[in-house]
């Protein structure tokens, strides 16, 4: 070893070897490996979980809806005793508390819990007008613009199996002031 210039105060520490620096090289390496493992596994697990608990994307025929589902529409107020829901959509990842339509047999409910109020229920009796403006790519969501009295009321449903079209069919022969003439509805491409 030479002498150090420094002195005392900084000692020289001795050379390492090879094969120190590539031990220390392969402790690093199984580190971020094993943290890049924990991440994947992290993201999987949470995939399963959205899968298993949160809705589908597509909206759920009358038989397909999960109870869940239908306790907490009971829950939040739109669902009444007796009332039977047709069809269901949730663009919610996880929650469908983050919200949710549906059509049941009596009226269109809307929930968005971020609205003043969050909940609008509109009876097939006060619809005037229903559009459809649908996309035929299942990755962006179809709209339907249901017209009142009072305004407009617009939400999105899937257009995955066409159950977009159901579900403005469903609204449109169940509503008895709708003009029964085509042409109310376009195709976004």
């Amino acid at each position: 070893m030479q002498p150090n210039p420094l002195g005392d105060l900084f000692p020289q520490s001795p050379p390492t070897s090879p094969t120190k620096r590539s031990t220390g090289l392969l402790y690093t390496l199984a580190g971020v490996g094993g943290l890049f493992l924990l991440v994947c596994g992290c993201c999987f697990g949470y995939a399963v979980y959205m899968t298993l608990v949160g809705p589908a994307t597509w909206a759920y025929k009358r038989g397909e809806i999960p109870q869940r589902f239908l306790d907490v529409t009971a829950e939040i107020g739109g669902l009444e005793s007796g009332e039977t829901v047709e069809y269901f959509y949730s663009d919610a990842l996880v929650d469908i508390r983050d919200g949710f339509t549906y059509v049941s047999d009596r009226k269109v409910v809307v929930y968005i819990p971020s609205d003043t109020p969050p909940l609008t229920a509109i009876p097939f009796e006060a619809i005037q007008d229903v559009k459809l403006e649908r996309h035929k790519s299942s990755l962006v969501d179809s709209t339907i613009l249901v017209e009142t009295e009072d305004g407009f009321t617009g939400f999105s449903v899937s257009s995955e199996m066409s159950r977009d079209v159901e579900f403005y069919n469903t609204i449109r022969q169940r509503s008895p002031n709708v003009d029964e003439a085509p042409g109310h509805d376009f195709t976004v491409p």
